[in-house]
């Protein structure tokens, strides 16, 4: 049988429990119970405006800054090359939505040093994990 340990390394990703020891298709039908059972933060409607946004507003620890007050730094998402600060300080695990970026719906969790680019539209229920990138377009 080819379990999900067949294919990939589950020890220190944030949503192992989902794969469990079952086939890796078996998965699939296991994921929209598992999105609606999770968390959200309640980040107001801000982000759930349907509608793209008027500026880039940072993450941190799930309180939204806008990207004006703050320093950025772009780089590959995946490689943790993400970066804000704030009066010369690094915002540990800040991500960065983009203005023009479309979040729609209030269960949307967006992990750290994620980056969401202009054009990209995130429609509810959603987990964007830690070191990713939506491009545009997505």
């Amino acid at each position: 049988m080819l379990t999900t340990k067949s294919f990939f390394d589950l020890n220190e990703f944030a949503h192992r429990d989902l794969f469990g020891e079952v086939n890796v298709w078996e998965v699939l039908k296991k994921l929209k119970e598992y999105v609606g059972d999770q968390t959200y933060p309640e980040f107001g409607s801000l982000l759930k405006t349907d509608m793209p946004l008027p500026e880039t507003i940072v993450v941190v620890d799930n309180n939204l800054i806008p990207a004006s007050a703050l320093s950025i730094e772009l780089g590959d998402a995946t490689k943790g090359q993400v970066r804000a600060y704030k009066d010369g300080q690094p915002l540990i695990g800040a991500s960065i939505i983009m203005a023009g970026a479309v979040l729609s719906g209030n269960q949307i969790k967006i992990g750290q040093n994620v980056l969401i680019e202009p054009g990209a539209m995130i429609k509810s229920p959603a987990i964007i994990g830690d070191f990713s990138e939506v491009r545009q377009g997505a």
